[in-house]
């Protein structure tokens, strides 16, 4: 299986590895995720069946590092997978292993229905990092992002309006608007009255564009509500806690690690997980149009990480995307692991959420 690369940062070699390259540089993917250890030929010798001496496999060891594939942390180590070395594994040589019955079992005890989104959303990260070993995020799309099936207006007191999101999904959002301009009975049940005709089966942000370009004649409609629905959509899109919408499991694990016994790498980690934004954006920028993205290393530019695998699928119901799945660990994430699972993970959330009619 060929997965396209997340970000192209790393460009594809100008030829392809020969059948010996391919062999002894998944070879030592294989044993660097399972060990984090340097990789010597011995290891790969006695572990893999490769018809090759320790000789050969060390001369081709050689010529992955020459390449920029691998490289060795001191001459007396073994060798471990680059950035590159990954990337060139993951895009061209990955062979994702199915998830195992007891996997299965434990996703579908795991993500079940019938609860709320924020409720769903943690159990959800707490199953990815429990089946990868590595950090479970979720990001929830924000009612700027879903289908909504109403919107209402409702002033609460002087200079407070509270915006009510009905989404097609099931989900009701309660924003509270504040120094917002009163609006009389008659003015409400106005903007009620037109919101009632444009606003189902179009995003908040679909809503608030077609206001401003007067695409359904709101300005002939409303007169000079117009206006003042344009500022009250604004406002209520700017009220958005993207904060809330992303979930992050599991992130003690990653201290067992050999590569976090340095106090300073265990810092980056915990500044880099503080800023959840940070992460909904690095989601959303490693997966584009494919439904799998993954960024290594640089490709995920966190700032103080430059050694980190970030492994993110989309689930949701048809084309209206409901959220994104990702995990997150050092650079030898087990992706031919992460890929399959993160799938299941993500059709069991599918199945989950509420269906949208």
């Amino acid at each position: 299986m060929t997965l396209e690369s997340a970000l192209g940062i790393f460009r594809p070699l100008p030829y392809e590895l020969a059948s010996r390259e391919r062999s002894i540089l998944r070879a030592l993917v294989a044993e660097h995720t399972a060990t984090g250890e340097p990789v010597g030929s011995r290891t790969i010798t006695e572990r893999h069946t490769l018809g090759l001496s320790s000789a050969s496999v060390r001369a081709v060891l050689a010529q992955l590092e020459s390449m920029g594939l691998a490289w060795q942390p001191h001459s007396s180590a073994g060798r471990v997978p680059t950035q590159r070395g990954y990337r060139y594994y993951v895009d061209s040589m990955i062979e994702p292993l199915e998830p195992s019955q007891a996997a299965l079992r434990t996703i579908a005890e795991s993500v079940r229905p019938g609860r709320s989104v924020a409720s769903l959303a943690r159990d959800t990260g707490r199953v990815l990092s429990a089946l990868t070993g590595a950090v479970g995020v979720v990001a929830t799309l924000g009612q700027e992002d879903t289908i909504l099936s109403q919107i209402r207006f409702v002033p609460i007191e002087r200079g407070r309006i509270v915006a009510v999101l009905a989404a097609r999904d099931g989900r009701v959002e309660h924003r509270t608007l504040e120094n917002a301009e009163a609006l009389d009975e008659f003015e409400i049940e106005h903007l009620h009255g037109f919101l009632e005709t444009i606003a189902p089966g179009r995003t908040l942000r679909e809503l608030r564009d077609l206001i401003a370009r007067d695409v359904e004649g709101a300005r002939r409609e409303l007169g000079l509500l117009h206006v003042r629905l344009g500022v009250l959509l604004d406002a209520t899109i700017a009220l958005e806690d993207m904060e809330d919408r992303v979930c992050i499991e599991g992130q003690e694990r990653l201290f067992h690690l050999r590569e976090f016994e340095d106090a300073e790498k265990i810092r980056a980690y915990v500044d880099a997980f503080a800023s959840r934004r940070k992460w909904l954006e690095l989601l959303e920028r490693t997966l584009t149009t494919t439904d799998v993205g993954i960024a290594i290393g640089d490709e995920a530019a966190i700032a103080g990480l430059d050694d980190v695998g970030v492994v993110v699928v989309r689930c949701g119901l048809g084309v209206a995307t409901s959220g994104l799945l990702a995990v997150v660990g050092p650079l030898r994430v087990d992706y031919a692991l992460a890929v399959p699972l993160l799938r299941a993970v993500a059709r069991a959330v599918t199945d989950a959420l509420p269906r949208v009619a």
